[in-house]
């Protein structure tokens, strides 16, 4: 599980990123489409008795400056109106013509001007690009062919003074301008960082003489946090964010490390990123959303670290912050928004799906009939909010809910196949007899899904020997085709609850 914790990481990056950036692009070009339409609004149509333009008197002779602009329909069409209602004369229209040609080709001068001013920032943006990868790829090359022979001083000077000119370098960028130029400031920034991380470790182990892998890791995140802090300085720069909010996590848990074991390292990384969740949810830092996900995230990997000495213990934690991140995305309660929401229903959908089937196998060599019960009133539990709509989602909801009671009652079959076959009856015909209820045509789908699976299985269980078989394939048959009669008439059902 925590190998995929860099993937959503990057997927965190990447969204924030074109998020920000297409919406200050979209803004603007909306702002450009809704002056254009309303410039070249289309006028009513003209009076029928409105005087022809070949017939406009003219006080200017033809062929000058007029001609040399495309013909405006639109302004054309209102001197005419004008014209034969009589409000101007034939001269104040060659005015007012000759007025709008100088506009319209200022107006191309400038949009010429834009165009250049435009393609410069991306220029400027790729050559950023080039420049700040050339001098990581350089600094890389001298520390592998020189670092072995560099004193502490020479390393400390190399690695801080390129964290230093990056950072000014981006600093001097004015992000402001375009978002070409703000792209460019995040990415020196993130170089600064990386060439931050290597300042940090040298001066932890050839300064400090640090030899204990989590005292240097203690000493890079604590740096790549402080200068991100920095560079973020509540601004809308998500690379920074995520780098500040997943440098303080990590320089927590590795704090704490320092003096305790890991089960209070897990806490450590559970209570900061439950503190970042809080921020995000209730809007309290720019791009809640990724602040979110670094909360949720770090809540679901400080359970993982906290789960290997606790063994039992550690996976209820883990399945109750799993859930717990799935339940305030479906809540109907006013807690953040839809991105907020979306981000916590994958990632605890993520996590669901690793921390579960592991609990699950844990726990069910032992006690099944006790696994299997719980994840059983975990279902029920699900089926009942979604009947209150005490959901967003209760369709979504009761499905999980179905497959939970379903799953539940086959489960304490690990430990007791007797009891597993009557308690699956038991809930596949309790499954259907609420199905007959407005509103819960689902619950006879997995109602008809238990007793197929069931009634095979208590055949199998309780007529053993060769004379089951007739018996087996006799019940099995009838069972198949009363749930497919059943799901016919209740076609109609399907079509109108689910469409609501």
């Amino acid at each position: 599980m925590i190998s995929l914790m860099p993937v959503l990481l990057v997927a965190v990056i990447v969204g924030a990123t074109v998020a920000i950036t297409r919406h200050s692009r979209h803004a603007a070009h909306a702002a450009e489409l809704g002056s254009f339409a309303r410039s070249t609004a289309t006028p009513t149509a003209a009076p029928r008795n409105a005087t022809p333009r070949s017939a406009r008197p003219r006080s200017a002779t033809p062929g000058d400056a007029v001609t040399a602009q495309p013909a405006n329909p639109t302004l054309e069409a209102a001197l005419e109106r004008w014209l034969g209602a009589g409000l101007i004369s034939g001269e104040q229209a060659r005015d007012i013509e000759l007025h709008e040609a100088e506009l319209a080709r200022a107006q191309s001068a400038r949009a010429t001007k834009q165009e250049l001013h435009r393609r410069v920032p991306v220029t400027a943006e790729a050559l950023g690009y080039l420049g700040g990868t050339l001098g990581i790829v350089g600094l890389t090359l001298l520390v592998a062919r020189y670092w072995a022979d560099m004193a502490a001083p020479g390393r400390l000077t190399l690695s801080g003074g390129a964290a230093m000119l990056l950072a000014l370098a981006g600093f001097l960028v004015d992000e402001g301008a375009e978002p070409a130029f703000t792209r460019l400031r995040w990415f020196l920034w993130l170089m600064s960082s990386v060439a931050g991380a290597l300042f940090a470790g040298v001066m932890a182990t050839q300064v400090f003489d640090a030899d204990a892998p989590t005292t240097v890791v203690l000493a890079v995140s604590a740096v790549v946090a402080a200068q991100n802090v920095l560079f973020w300085a509540g601004a809308q720069r998500p690379l920074q964010q995520l780098l500040a909010l997943a440098g303080a996590t990590v320089t927590a848990g590795a704090l704490v490390d320092q003096f305790t074991g890991q089960v209070a390292v897990g806490t450590a990384v559970w209570v900061t990123g439950a503190a970042v969740l809080t921020l995000g949810l209730l809007h309290r830092t720019t791009f809640p959303p990724l602040t979110t996900s670094v909360g949720a995230i770090s809540m679901i990997a400080g359970t993982a670290i906290a789960a290997e000495p606790l063994h039992g213990a550690g996976y209820i934690v883990m399945m109750l912050t799993v859930f717990g991140l799935l339940a305030l995305a479906a809540t109907t309660l006013d807690i953040g928004g839809p991105q907020e929401r979306l981000a916590l229903t994958i990632i605890g959908a993520v996590g669901a799906l690793q921390t579960l089937p592991m609990t699950i196998g844990h726990f069910a060599q032992q006690a099944g009939v006790a696994t299997g019960l719980v994840v059983w009133i975990a279902g029920a539990a699900l089926v009942f909010a979604a009947s209150r709509a005490a959901v967003r989602s209760p369709v979504a909801v009761e499905v999980v809910g179905g497959v939970a009671l379903v799953a539940g009652a086959a489960l304490t079959g690990v430990q007791s196949p007797a009891f597993a076959t009557i308690f699956g009856l038991a809930t596949a015909i309790g499954l259907i007899a609420l199905g007959t209820m407005p509103g819960r045509v689902l619950l006879s789908l997995f109602g008809s899904l238990g007793l197929m699976v069931n009634v095979p299985w208590t055949i199998l269980h309780f007529f053993p020997g060769e004379g089951r078989v007739p018996l087996l394939i006799l019940a099995s048959g009838a069972v198949i085709v009363l749930v497919a009669v059943w799901m016919a008439r209740l076609g109609g059902r399907f079509r109108r609850e689910l469409r609501r």
